[in-house]
């Protein structure tokens, strides 16, 4: 008689069966785990269980069995740092980031609470604590790749951009292979405002897709005498860039006219996008994408454009 699958194996049939909405087979593994579930011991047990709901699509139930476990052992970093897991795919930010912070402080040798303690600073725009918990990460994990991409990222949400550049070298050197490492040097560049190393980084797929970076600036379309540097930089195809770029000047003419020719008086939201002032330069830009309600951390604005674009057709 062949040896009955481990418990790793019958999880993961369960995975397969949820994605696959197989109910018998959901049905047959559930009852196969639940047999190895009573041999085991009370912690082990507890996680696992826990683990089985959130393969069900059911975090709020995993979050109350490891609740109920931290009743048992409050000083388990672990057990908080699985707590902090559940909580955030059941959207309780606020309650993994309470949760994975507790974990770093009980044990500040897991390096994933570090990271998720991190994505989350990024994400509430808090960035200069993400960068303190990812560096702690990379003392404790300096070849984890994750942690040199994520520190970039967040140096770059504070405009520190050499730095965030040093970063995804570091990276990109742990791993040569990824082209997401070489789309976020090519933005560091667009930020920086240096768009023929932007557009050199660029992988070709992406370039494909996406298109090349353009500027336009408002001096294009005003008398450079009003002393505004108004600009925005965005992705574009070659077929689509002459009428990207007049519906760009009509945008900056549009935010320039909001409120005046004093920079100091131009609004923080323009219609769903940003004007930011960098180095000197008004850049406007879509909102992040990673941190809601927050300018782009590269200044980019293709979708702000695209928009524009699309209303003028």
């Amino acid at each position: 008689m062949p040896d009955e699958p481990d418990l790793d194996v019958k999880i993961d049939a369960l995975q397969q069966a949820v994605a696959a909405g197989d109910a018998d087979s959901i049905a047959a593994q559930l009852a196969a785990i639940e047999r190895d579930l009573q041999s085991m011991h009370p912690l082990l047990r507890g996680m696992t269980y826990a683990h089985v709901k959130s393969v069900l699509g059911r975090p709020d139930e995993a979050v109350a069995v490891v609740e109920d476990l931290l009743e048992l052992l409050p000083e388990d970093g672990k057990i908080h740092y699985q707590l902090g897991c559940y909580r955030r795919a059941a959207d309780d930010e606020d309650g993994a980031l309470a949760a994975f912070t507790r974990a770093t402080e009980l044990d500040a040798s897991l390096v994933d609470a570090w990271i998720h303690r991190g994505i989350l600073l990024d994400a509430r725009g808090q960035a200069e604590l993400a960068v303190e918990a990812y560096r702690h990460a990379m003392l404790r994990a300096p070849t984890e790749v994750d942690v040199w991409r994520n520190l970039g990222n967040s140096l770059a949400a504070m405009g520190c951009y050499d730095e965030a550049l040093e970063a995804y070298r570091t990276a990109t050197g742990l791993r040569s292979d990824d082209p997401t490492l070489s789309f976020l040097i090519a933005s560091a560049h667009q930020a920086r405002g240096d768009l023929a190393q932007a557009n050199a980084h660029l992988p070709e797929t992406m370039r494909e897709e996406l298109g090349d970076v353009v500027e336009v600036r408002v001096s294009e379309v005003r008398a450079p005498e009003t002393g505004i540097d108004l600009r925005c930089r965005f992705h574009v195809l070659a077929r689509h860039e002459a009428s990207w770029r007049a519906a760009a000047r009509e945008v900056l003419v549009a935010v320039q006219r909001t409120q005046g020719d004093s920079p100091g008086e131009l609004p923080l939201a323009y219609e769903g996008s940003f004007v930011v002032q960098h180095e000197g330069v008004l850049l406007l830009c879509d909102a992040d994408p990673l941190r809601p309600g927050l300018p782009h951390r590269f200044f980019d604005a293709s979708s702000s454009i695209e928009r524009a674009a699309r209303a003028r057709e």
